[in-house]
Formats: structure tokens, sequence, C-alpha cells
């Protein structure tokens, strides 16, 4: 995609939020929504990947380019309209023991034990315990099991 911009700022918008400007005209994403945020930061972060995208006016661009767009319009476009999936899906992920999985080499593991640890450690279940370096564990909210 050639590069059709020379400018591109973070700026307030009228309903609320942050959005982004090409040449004064709103960044849209693929599927026409303007592209917002809540947050001035994340705008901001996105006008500066426009703005280093391409390089110059007429300098060939790619999506890679601009990753922070890539997510945000994903969450923006995809996700928000629809999140029961999203959480189905990560929740699930959760399940699985490569949450907690403990490493082998004891240094590490002793080092994990010191950390965040298996997140059933934070929030235990009626049989919550530990998992043992090198054998993964369950964060499913009954704890993670040897």
């Amino acid at each position: 995609m050639k590069r059709f911009w020379e400018a591109a700022l973070a700026v307030p918008r009228l309903e609320g939020g942050y959005g982004v400007v090409l040449d004064g005209r709103p960044l849209r994403l693929p599927g026409g929504n303007i592209l917002t945020t809540e947050r001035r930061p994340l705008a901001e972060a996105i006008a500066e990947e426009w703005h280093k995208a391409g390089g110059i006016k007429g300098g060939e661009m790619r999506q890679d380019d601009v990753p922070l767009t890539r997510l945000l319009g994903a969450a923006q476009e995809r996700i928000a309209p629809a999140p029961k999936p999203m959480v189905e899906g990560l929740a699930k992920y959760g399940e699985t023991d490569l949450l907690c999985y403990r490493a082998e080499d004891h240094r590490l593991a002793a080092r994990q034990a010191e950390g965040a640890g298996c997140a059933a450690q934070h929030h235990p279940g009626p049989d919550a315990g530990a998992a043992s370096p090198g054998k993964p564990g369950r964060a499913s909210g009954r704890g993670c099991a040897a």
C-alpha cells in the first residue's frame, strides 16, 4: 500500500476518547469504523506508528508496520461486538496446564515459586495445591495439582 498521508496525529474525539487523523482525516478500520481508544497514550503510539509507516508520502507501507492499529482494530471490530467467544476461549486456555507449567530446572522453578506462582495459589479452590517442579499444574479454580 502506498503511503498517502504526510501527518499522523492523535486527537481527542468529540464523542469522547481519542483517535488518529491522517492529514486531518480520521483513521478508518477495514470495516469502515473510525479507530477510537479511551487512552491518549495508545492513540499517540498509533499515530507514531503511522507517522513512521512507509517513510515518506508515496512510500511503500505494509500492515506489519502498524501492529497497534491491527491489535486495536481487531478488538474494536471483531471482539467488542461479541466478546463472549473470546472470553470463553481465554477461560478455556486458563484451564490448561500451559498456564501453570513448572520449570524442570530447579533454579528457575525456585524463581517461579517466588514470583506469581500458580494462578490458583492466588485464588485457591477447595483442593488447591502447588504444581511440582517439572510437572504441569492446572489453574481452573480447582487448584494446581501435581
